[in-house]
C-alpha cells in the first residue's frame, strides 16, 4: 500500500475511523440470530475493542489525538487533531471507546 511520504509508514488513526465508523454501522444492520451474522457482529466487536485510540494521544496528559504513528519514526509527523472537520469522528469515537477511551474535557 502507498503511503504519503517517508515517516507516515505507520498507523493512521483518521482513516482508522473512517473504517470503525463503517464498521460500527454495519454491525446494527446484521441483527439476525445466524451464525454468520453473529460472527460479523463479533468481528466487529473484536476491532472496535482493539483500537488503542488513547495511544495516539502521545502522552497521557496530552489534549489532542495525533494523525499518525509511525513504527519507524513515533510520532514525527506530530500533527494533531484540530478543529470541527473529518477528524471529529476520531474523537468521537475515541471517547466512546469501551477499552482505550479518551477523555472528553478537551473536545467538549
Amino acid at each position: 500500500m502507498a503511503y504519503f511520504g517517508k515517516y507516515d509508514n505507520g498507523g493512521d488513526l483518521i482513516e482508522t475511523a473512517f473504517m470503525m465508523q463503517g464498521l460500527l454501522t454495519a454491525r446494527q444492520y446484521f441483527t439476525r440470530a445466524t451464525p454468520a451474522e453473529r460472527e460479523i457482529r463479533d468481528t466487529v466487536t473484536t476491532l472496535w475493542k482493539g483500537v488503542e485510540w488513547d495511544w495516539y494521544r502521545q502522552r497521557p496528559d496530552s489534549d489532542f489525538l495525533y494523525w499518525h504513528w509511525s513504527p519507524n519514526y513515533g510520532f514525527y509527523i506530530n500533527h494533531p487533531l484540530i478543529g470541527w472537520n473529518g477528524s471529529a469522528i476520531a474523537y468521537i469515537l475515541a471517547i466512546a471507546s469501551p477499552t482505550h477511551g479518551v477523555p472528553r474535557e478537551p473536545v467538549a
